[in-house]
């Protein structure tokens, strides 16, 4: 069995990182995003900071997880050099993973009816998967289920592509 090429091209696997210090007293209002780097930082209500990094641009065709001591080497001296206050600040744990993204961003949800009727394409969350994964997963279940397509589902069809 053989997926749709087409479908793949716009299909990539992004490497981000992440990690979170122990309870520090810093008054932050809001999520402080850097576009150009990627980077997050966002205080918990336990006053822990999380700091991510979706794309950390390092060269990595195997895929390899294994670069969470450059991430965290990297992530602190950005943080640091954008809060100074942060330097003595300890992390409790830190994290790395791929990434699926979409060419455009959504997510890439449904059949492919133009290659496969028994592919169903279930991908391409970037960094939300936590967050819209699950109601989306609720919803194509039942469309998987049922064999009566979602209307709310169909921004995210494959057919976009073509």
């Amino acid at each position: 069995m053989q997926l749709n090429p087409e479908v793949g091209k716009h299909i990539y696997a992004n490497y981000g990182a992440g990690f979170v210090t122990e309870p520090f007293k810093y008054e932050m209002k809001a999520t402080l995003r850097v576009i150009s780097q990627s980077y997050r930082l966002l205080q918990t209500l336990r006053n822990e900071y999380v700091v991510t990094i979706d794309d950390m641009g390092i060269p990595n065709p195997e895929l390899s997880t294994d670069d969470s001591l450059e991430f965290l080497v990297r992530a602190s001296k950005l943080t640091v050099k954008l809060m100074p206050k942060f330097e003595y600040v300890n992390v409790l744990r830190s994290w790395g993973a791929y990434i699926d993204k979409t060419t455009d961003g959504l997510p890439l949800v449904g059949w492919d009816p133009e290659f496969l009727e028994d592919i169903y394409y279930l991908v391409g969350f970037n960094d939300y998967g936590l967050s819209v994964g699950p109601s989306v997963a609720d919803l194509a279940s039942k469309e998987i289920l049922s064999g009566v397509k979602e209307p709310s589902l169909d921004k995210y069809r494959v057919t976009r592509f073509f």
